[in-house]
C-alpha cells in the first residue's frame, strides 16, 4: 500500500503545486489590475507596489488553496483512470476508500493548517497589505479616533470617550454611566484622561464621581480611579474600527464579546462574519471528498474537464455560503447554521458521493 500511496502522491503534489500556483498568480494579477490605474495615479514606485504585492501573498493562498485542492484530485484521479491503472488497484482488493484515504487524510491536514495559517500569518499580513496599500494611495486612516461611544456588561455601563489616542493607548474626555441590574442609574463618573499603565487595568485620571448612597446624590472627586466594573481592555476602543478579518481568533472572540454585552445590532452580522470565517477551512477536505468520488468520471480531456468541475463546484460551493451567510445577516436563520449550512450540504453530497462511488 506504500508504493500505491507515494504513485497517488506522484501524480498528486506536483498538480497541486501547479495549481495553486496558477491559482494565486491569477489572483495577483487581479489584485494588481485592480489597482493598476490609482498606483499610476498617485505615482507609487514598483518597490512600493511589489511589497504591496508580496503582502496579498498569504491571502491569495488562502483563497487559492481549496481550489488547487480540487483541482489537482480531479486531475490524478481522472489520469489514473483514463490510462486504466486503477484496474490492477481494484483487483487487487483495494476499494477505492482505501486507496484514496491518503488524499482525505491531506484534505483533513490542509483544514487544520487553514485554520493555524490564517490566524498566525493571513491576519497580520492583510492588516499590513491594507496599511500599506492605504499608505501608498494616500488614504490612510489612523488608528486614534474621536467620539467613541459603546454599552458593555449587559448594557449596565455606558462608555462615551471624546479621543482615543491609538499611539498613548489613552482616552480623554471620559464619560461613563453605571446603571443597576434593573436600568436605574447608580453612578456616574467624568475624567479627564484613562490609562492602562497600571498593571494593565484601565485607571481614570483626576475623576468626578457622582453617584447614589443611602437614597442621598453625593459627589466626591479622586486623582485616580478604578473598578471591577470598567475593567474595558484598550483593544475594544481598537476594534470598533477594524474589521473582524484583521482579528486573530482569540481577539475575535473578545470582539464578539463586547458586541454581545453592548446589545449592538451589529452583533448578529460580526457573529456571521466569523462562523463563517471558520466554516471555510473545511473546504479543502470537502473538495477532496467530492474530487476522490467523481474525479475518475472523466477517461477523455481531463484536464479540461477537470479545470471546469473545479470552478463549477467552487463557485456553487461560494455561492451558497454566500446566500445562507445573507440570510443569517438578515435574521432568517441563526448566524451559525446560515454560516454552517453550505458546508453540511455540501459535505452531506461528498459523502454520499464517496460512499456510492463504484471500485
Amino acid at each position: 500500500m506504500k508504493i500505491l500511496t507515494r504513485m497517488l502522491y506522484s501524480y498528486f503534489i506536483p498538480v497541486l503545486l501547479g495549481g495553486l500556483l496558477f491559482a494565486v498568480l491569477m489572483l495577483q494579477l487581479v489584485e494588481l489590475f485592480q489597482n493598476l490605474n490609482r498606483y499610476l495615479a498617485n505615482s507609487v514606485s514598483w518597490d512600493k507596489i511589489i511589497q504591496i504585492q508580496f503582502l496579498f501573498v498569504p491571502k491569495s493562498i488562502g483563497w487559492a488553496l481549496p481550489i488547487a485542492l480540487l483541482f489537482a484530485t480531479n486531475f490524478s484521479m481522472g489520469t489514473l483512470y483514463s490510462r486504466n491503472e486503477l484496474i490492477a488497484v481494484f483487483t487487487s482488493g483495494i476499494s477505492l476508500h482505501r486507496f484514496t484515504l491518503p488524499l482525505i487524510l491531506l484534505g483533513i491536514f490542509f483544514s487544520l493548517f487553514h485554520v493555524v495559517f490564517e490566524d498566525q500569518v493571513i491576519v497580520e499580513s492583510n492588516r499590513l497589505h491594507r496599511m500599506t496599500k492605504a499608505e501608498a494611495l494616500n488614504t490612510y486612516q489612523s488608528f486614534s479616533q474621536s467620539n467613541v461611544s459603546f454599552i458593555s456588561s449587559r448594557g449596565r455601563v455606558v462608555y462615551n470617550v471624546v479621543f482615543y489616542n491609538f499611539d498613548l493607548k489613552e482616552i480623554n474626555q471620559v464619560t461613563i454611566v453605571i446603571r443597576d441590574e434593573n436600568g436605574r442609574f447608580q453612578q456616574r463618573l467624568d475624567a479627564e484622561s484613562g490609562d492602562w499603565k497600571d498593571n494593565g487595568q484601565l485607571t481614570l485620571r483626576k475623576v468626578r464621581i457622582i453617584g447614589w448612597k443611602n437614597d442621598d446624590l453625593y459627589e466626591s472627586w479622586k486623582e485616580n480611579f478604578s473598578d471591577p466594573m470598567i475593567q474595558e481592555n484598550y483593544d475594544v476602543f481598537e476594534q470598533r474600527m477594524t474589521k473582524l478579518e484583521d482579528l486573530k481568533i482569540a481577539e475575535a472572540i473578545t470582539f464578539l464579546q463586547t458586541l454581545e454585552n453592548s446589545g449592538l445590532p451589529l452583533f448578529r452580522e460580526a457573529q456571521t462574519d466569523f462562523y463563517q470565517r471558520l466554516a471555510f477551512a473545511f473546504s479543502p477536505f470537502i473538495v477532496v471528498l467530492i474530487s476522490s468520488a467523481i474525479g475518475g468520471k472523466f477517461k477523455k480531456n481531463i484536464l479540461l474537464m477537470s479545470l471546469l468541475i473545479s470552478i463549477g463546484i467552487s463557485v456553487s460551493y461560494y455561492i451558497l455560503q454566500m446566500i445562507t451567510g445573507l440570510m443569517s445577516r438578515l435574521g432568517f436563520l441563526p448566524p451559525i447554521v446560515g454560516s454552517f449550512l453550505g458546508v453540511v450540504i455540501v459535505g452531506s453530497i461528498g459523502i454520499y458521493l464517496y460512499r456510492s462511488a463504484k471500485t
